[in-house]
């Protein structure tokens, strides 16, 4: 039985396979993924030609299989910071 708002298995895949030169299309799909599980939340800003992204898990698992799912590459380009509570901040380019 499937747990309401538990991403699946595409989504999953989605995200693995975001492109890391594609910053904020990426961020827009998190954002979006993260919002649909109804425990997940966040928000995109943008200034001076840069787009920052803020999510958090909630602590829920899905939200975090979401967050482990992120290719490693947009991982190492875009990752700000980690607060404890699973919340994630990443930052790159419009």
């Amino acid at each position: 039985m499937e747990h309401p708002g538990y991403p699946e298995d595409e989504e999953i895949e989605a995200v693995r396979n975001i492109d890391p030169s594609k910053f904020l299309d990426g961020a827009e799909l998190l954002l979006e993924l993260f919002e649909s599980t109804g425990y997940g939340s966040g928000h995109i800003t943008r200034f001076r030609g840069k787009a920052r992204l803020y999510i958090s898990t909630g602590g829920w698992s899905g939200c975090e299989e979401l967050i482990s799912a992120v290719n490693k590459f947009w991982w190492l380009m875009y990752w700000q910071r980690t607060e404890r509570g699973g919340h994630y901040v990443f930052e790159g380019p419009r």
